[in-house]
């Protein structure tokens, strides 16, 4: 089983102000902070670590999957804790933990949010609130980061911008479960049957993504309504969901005139994955990349869908049958995957520049294990014992177990 370093909470300013005011009411306050494809995934681990009574309050930003996150419960026998979330971009999980200083990201300030509703998260009773659009915000240390990819993949240029692999030599970076990406195109797009595209190869992909393909005629596809034009929903720099792309199917120097090039109506930058499933709504038309658990009915209510990479389907199946519906992604076959990551301080939160309250490193210990051990999205993301594959770089190449993984034979599952 994989161990977590400890974690490093900073505190200056106003934001150091607001965690001392929660530190003197004996709380364990934990910021974490990062991947936006890792939102739900973050966002709703912390209830295996949160004691059932009193009752655990979550509140939730507004959009469709949320991006910020904000729990209140017991943890570790300390009543009133914190435990928030807030999703921007993985580069942010190392960029917002600097060494020897304080980083801070925006989360929620739920004091005006309604009363939530009863829900079960990881089989425990949670009180849900969904704060509103205008919900005010508040800025706070980060104590601990989220990223889809290790820092050294982190070095795309795009839409003008340029980002070298951020400083991760104070932290520690450890895969804690495996999130499979989709493929997306827009509810108008057609094979050239006029139903629904079931796969496209990885070098279609490559070309539409490049900007080497500009319309679905071009290779033999169409629109059911609108212009043939392809519009590109694409990521900016410091995303890791963009990052696996560049490691996983687009290949060293493929992409022309920079990863994506520049903005245009048929080329859009979107900052995270929320706004990816605006653009692919918006455009349909259109293809983009994003965390395959935000492909629903919910996010993308226009018919967009995700298509198989090479006849190979992220997910495959009924909702509810867990591995049994990734078991592409299991064998090694689904290519467009990486390892989420758990970034921490080496040395720990409570010693300079963050100095936190006794107790904290050991609740940020119990978070990293509790996502190791409980998956809460087992029919869109893959616990790192449930994978007959590994990688030691987020490109590959692909490594196997031993034969038989966490009781299951491979070759009964894989051949």
């Amino acid at each position: 089983m994989k161990t977590m370093s400890k974690v490093a909470i900073a505190l200056v300013g106003a934001a150091g102000l607001a965690l001392a005011a929660e530190s003197a009411q004996a709380q364990l306050v934990l910021n974490g902070a990062g991947s936006s494809a890792g939102r739900l995934f973050a966002g709703t681990s912390p209830a295996s670590i949160c004691a059932a009574t009193p009752t655990p309050l979550l509140f939730v930003s507004s959009e469709g999957t949320p991006n910020r996150y904000e729990w209140q419960c017991t943890v570790n026998g300390v009543a009133n804790s914190r435990i928030r979330y807030s999703a921007t971009a993985s580069a942010d999980g190392y960029l917002f933990q600097p060494n020897g200083a304080v980083g801070t990201a925006v989360y929620l300030n739920v004091a005006t949010c309604p009363a939530g509703t009863p829900v079960t998260i990881l089989g425990k009773t949670v009180n849900r609130s969904v704060c509103p659009a205008a919900t005010p915000t508040q800025s706070l240390p980060v104590h601990w980061g989220a990223s889809d990819v290790q820092a050294s993949s982190i070095h795309q240029s795009a839409f003008g911008t340029t980002l070298n692999p951020p400083a991760s030599g104070h932290l520690t970076t450890t895969p804690t479960v495996i999130v499979p990406f989709s493929i997306v195109v827009g509810g108008n797009v057609r094979n050239g049957s006029g139903t629904n595209l079931t796969s496209l190869s990885e070098n279609e992909i490559r070309q539409i993504l490049a900007g080497n393909v500009l319309n679905w005629a071009d290779l033999g596809y169409s629109v059911s309504a609108g212009s043939g034009a392809i519009v590109t929903c694409q990521r900016t720099v410091g995303s890791g969901t963009l990052a696996t792309l560049d490691e996983t199917l687009m290949r060293t120097k493929f992409w022309s005139g920079g990863i994506n090039g520049t903005a245009s109506a048929t080329n859009i930058a979107n900052a995270s994955s929320s706004n990816v499933v605006t653009c692919i709504n918006t455009n349909q038309n259109s293809i983009g990349y994003v965390d395959s658990d935000s492909v629903n009915a919910t996010n993308f209510p226009n018919g967009a869908y995700q298509v198989a990479i090479g006849g190979q389907p992220v997910n495959a199946g009924a909702l509810g049958t867990g591995v049994a519906r990734l078991t592409a992604l299991r064998c090694g076959r689904y290519p467009y995957w990486a390892d989420w990551n758990v970034i921490t301080r080496t040395a720990g939160v409570e010693v300079a520049p963050v100095n936190a309250v006794s107790g904290t490193n050991a609740a940020i210990t119990a978070l990293q294990t509790a996502m190791l051990n409980n998956n809460p999205l087992p029919d869109f993301w893959l616990s790192e014992n449930d994978t007959f594959v590994f990688k030691n770089d987020d490109r590959g190449p692909h490594n196997w177990f031993t034969p038989s993984n966490n009781g299951a034979n491979i070759a009964a599952v894989c051949q």
